[in-house]
């Protein structure tokens, strides 16, 4: 792996190990998954959590980052193309977003499958 996402790893797990977001995530080919012992490595320095998850057929490797067992519960319930607003908020807190970010975010891009949600968002901006 380049030391760029080596330190993009570094920062990401910096991040979670200090409750400034609950999870991180990046993505990379199968081909670098040969470099999984510094990934371990990091994790453990950082007293964090770990979660690959494989796409074969596409050749993309997710590497979920995060500290409590109840945020692996989340990251395993949320559906891997989220289409909900309240789906979307959840990844966004995951993620350390402000409510503000999230809704904008909600109201120019995601789906808007849920009308309850559209109802929140739009009185929240």
């Amino acid at each position: 792996m380049t030391n760029i996402f080596l330190e993009e790893i570094e920062r990401d797990c910096y991040l979670v190990s200090k409750g400034v977001r609950a999870a991180a995530l990046l993505q990379f080919r199968h081909k670098r998954t040969r470099d999984i012992d510094k990934i371990i490595e990091i994790t453990k320095r950082h007293n964090v959590k770990y979660e690959l998850k494989s796409f074969w057929k596409n050749g993309w490797t997710e590497l979920w980052i995060y500290e409590s067992d109840i945020v692996r519960y989340i990251i395993n319930e949320i559906p891997d193309n989220p289409k909900l607003s309240s789906e979307h908020y959840i990844l966004g807190k995951l993620f350390g977003y402000s409510d503000e970010k999230i809704f904008k975010f909600c109201k120019e891009k995601a789906e808007m499958n849920d009308p309850n949600m559209n109802d929140v968002i739009s009185n929240s901006l």
